[in-house]
């Protein structure tokens, strides 16, 4: 089970015409509140509405491939969906694989997902309550055997990842967080085993110190906008990444630090257009 790294960043908004608006105190808060890996509430979320990565579990071993592919991927809110059936969830699954292979996820005799490419997020699949095997597989080669246990509706994305010579799968499920006016949410998520602890800025500001591998972070709140994303050695000047995101108003947003073929580490971000509760 991954361990969960949680913020307390203020929200500041004004309300003008029953509409609230953020003030220049939220972007203040980012830089008076660096966050540690153990903190009672995430950043911009309301008490009882906490969103986080659940589980990232290791798998068997395979081959890590040098490649230089970088990619950003758009996906479509799956809340908006509400003819789900009831003790029903609706499942997606996304590729971080290293390299161009295209791999298969079913269970069972179903096929949750097929020739599924890098960067590319599957069509929904809806499973009912109870326990299932979801194998992912590369032809003939199995790549990963999760078990997952369906307890209630909702809706979840699975994301296979190499880490040197294994694989990880992180669910990403939760609560879907409320966010106002030119706002929008990001959270982080560490899959490199074996790398050393990392402290994440946005736009030059510290808002994660040392987040290591099985740890992913709650949302944080932040304007809608570009923003510079840095990981660095934890409390080092060592630069691992730094690049620049677009976050759309009203997104919640992914960031994976992922490996770089066989070595450095690269961002890969996930986007959910829309996905936010407006208030």
């Amino acid at each position: 089970m991954s361990k969960e790294i949680k913020t307390n960043l203020t929200r500041n908004y004004y309300t003008e015409n029953r509409i609230k608006f953020y003030d220049e105190g939220f972007i203040n808060a980012l830089a008076a509140n660096a966050v540690e890996t153990t903190r009672s509430q995430p950043a911009g979320i309301p008490e009882g509405k906490e969103a986080a990565v659940r589980y990232i579990e290791k798998g068997p071993s395979g081959v890590a491939e040098e490649s230089g592919v970088s990619y950003e991927s758009i996906l479509t809110n799956p809340t908006e969906n509400n003819s789900m059936a009831e003790n029903a969830s609706e499942v997606r699954f996304y590729s971080l694989i290293n390299d161009n292979r295209e791999i298969t996820i079913s269970t069972g005799e179903v096929t949750l997902a097929e020739n599924l490419k890098p960067g590319t997020l599957s069509e929904p699949s809806t499973l009912g309550n109870g326990d299932y095997d979801i194998v992912f597989s590369d032809g003939n080669k199995l790549l990963y055997d999760y078990k997952l246990t369906l307890n209630n509706s909702g809706s979840y994305i699975f994301v296979i990842s190499e880490s040197g010579n294994s694989y990880t799968v992180t669910e990403l499920s939760g609560a879907v967080p409320e966010c106002f006016a030119e706002s929008s949410f990001v959270r982080f998520i560490q899959t490199v085993e074996n790398a050393p602890s990392m402290d994440i800025y946005i736009d030059g500001i510290a808002v994660i110190n040392g987040i290591a591998y099985n740890e992913v972070s709650a949302f944080i709140g932040i304007p809608q906008g570009v923003h510079r994303i840095t990981v660095a050695a934890a409390a080092t000047s060592i630069v691992y990444a730094d690049e620049s995101f677009n976050f759309t108003q009203y997104s919640v947003n992914n960031l994976f630090i992922t490996l770089n073929g066989k070595s450095g580490y690269r961002l890969i971000l996930l986007t959910e257009e829309n996905a936010c509760i407006k208030v």
